[in-house]
């Protein structure tokens, strides 16, 4: 027993504490002895509690923690912390520790919160890249790939960026937080985009311009999700309207994708998963962009791209009505990429896309569940705020009367559920939630600031 630099190691795992404590030596078949301080466990033998300080366990099972500090050891498992302090280490990340915070990662899961100070370290592959720190008040951090979890309370928080001194708006529902990329702009007649309900209706809920035209966003959502970073619709796109689209569009702003991805440290490349809706242009245009051939190629040459497979075959063969905003531009390039489905599909086991028509045959939802709360997005079933009756459904859509079933369906589930309606098109509010009465009950306002 060594009075101080204590030592101490496990087959294939090796760990390191300068407390003065104890001192440990293992064989493989042999977890070494105890003495009034603790006790060790023979390979064989179930995990125990020393006098209150710490637990080891054998080279294939997951320790835990004692009063003090614990040490954990599984090969490939997430380590975590004791109240006072850790160290971890695997082959290929480094641990190390002070007395009050911990630096931890492992390849594919994300660290947890230590004594509510940390550092947040990452390997790259070629060399080591740090990628997020913490402090008492902020607590987050963050890679390219990975999101870890905030200390003094343990709430989830992948990223927090930083866009020349303008907070990117964002929600946090459960474990998830959902950001609003800058996709662009449009602004489409207000008579089209309320279909039958009358404008001394319409003009009641939602602003309108002198040309009788609301303003539309077209900004995508996006989230982490186990170390992916998902996309939910690609944006207006850039450089690929003519100036005559721009003017019957209304659109003011392109998208600025490439810098709202550059505040998590992010680029296109890293995007691994496109959740599509539906491919009309105002959601398509973005998936892919001009090179330098006069020809396009995928804006997100990495990225699995989800979609109906109804969808994606009417885009390939539209009809008299569709071929207007089915454009070979935006499917072309990345037909590749594309992975359908018929009626329902889960991403990573946790978010679904859900088949419902209406808008277009092949038109899709999104919706998911986490730490008890739920967020959907009804995309053109539910384009703004003001479009929440049933009845109230675009001239643009394909199949009213099944956008109107779908709409009455869903919206009065995720009433019921309490869930956060986000919103692609909506340029007052990024998302929100209603009673059963109809009535507001939380929102979260989108943020009209130069930028």
């Amino acid at each position: 027993m060594a009075v101080r630099g204590a030592f101490f190691c496990i087959v294939h795992q090796t760990w390191k504490n300068g407390n003065g404590i104890f001192n440990f030596f293992a064989t493989r078949n042999r977890l070494g002895k105890q003495d009034r301080y603790f006790r060790f466990l023979q390979s064989e033998a179930g995990r125990e509690n020393g006098s209150g300080i710490f637990l080891f366990c054998k080279s294939e099972q997951l320790g835990k923690k004692g009063s003090a500090f614990s040490i954990f050891a599984k090969r490939n498992r997430l380590r975590k912390t004791g109240p006072v302090f850790s160290i971890f280490c695997k082959e290929g990340q480094a641990g190390e520790n002070a007395t009050a915070f911990s630096v931890f990662y492992i390849t594919e899961q994300a660290g947890e919160k230590g004594n509510g100070i940390f550092n947040f370290l990452h390997y790259r592959i070629g060399g080591e890249t740090p990628q997020g720190k913490a402090d008492r008040q902020d607590r987050l951090f963050y890679n390219a790939t990975q999101a870890g979890k905030m200390g003094n309370g343990g709430e989830y928080n992948e990223l927090k960026p930083i866009t020349g001194g303008r907070r990117m708006e964002h929600l946090t529902v459960g474990e998830m937080t959902l950001y609003w990329l800058d996709g662009g702009v449009t602004h489409l007649d207000g008579g089209a985009m309320f279909g039958v309900v009358p404008k001394p209706l319409w003009s009641r809920k939602y602003p309108y311009n002198e040309k009788n035209q609301i303003e539309l966003r077209t900004d995508p959502i996006f989230f982490q999700l186990y170390g992916k970073n998902i996309l939910i619709e690609s944006g207006i796109g850039n450089g690929k309207l003519t100036d005559k689209q721009k003017r019957n569009y209304g659109v003011t702003e392109e998208s600025q994708i490439d810098r709202s991805l550059s505040a998590f440290g992010l680029t296109r490349e890293d995007i691994d998963i496109v959740l599509m809706t539906h491919l009309h242009f105002d959601h398509a245009c973005g998936l892919t962009m001009p090179d330098d051939t006069n020809g396009y190629v995928p804006s997100f040459p990495n990225a699995a791209i989800y979609v109906s497979e109804t969808e994606w075959d009417e885009m390939r063969h539209p009809n008299i009505r569709s071929k207007s905003t089915y454009w070979k531009e935006n499917w072309e390039a990345i037909q590749h990429q594309v992975q359908t489905f018929k009626e329902e599909v889960t991403i990573e086991g946790k978010v679904r896309m859900v088949h419902t028509g209406g808008h277009s045959d092949g038109h899709a939802i999104v919706m998911a569940e986490s730490g008890g709360e739920k967020w959907i997005h009804m995309a053109d079933l539910l384009p703004t705020h003001a479009h929440r009756n049933p009845l109230w459904v675009m001239a643009y859509d394909d199949y009213p009367m099944t956008s109107i079933f779908q709409k009455q369906k869903w919206i009065e589930e995720a009433i019921r559920d309490n869930a956060w309606f986000v919103f692609y098109h909506d340029a007052v509010y990024r998302a929100l939630k209603w009673d059963t009465d109809g009535n507001m009950i939380e929102k979260v306002e989108r943020e009209k600031m130069p930028v």
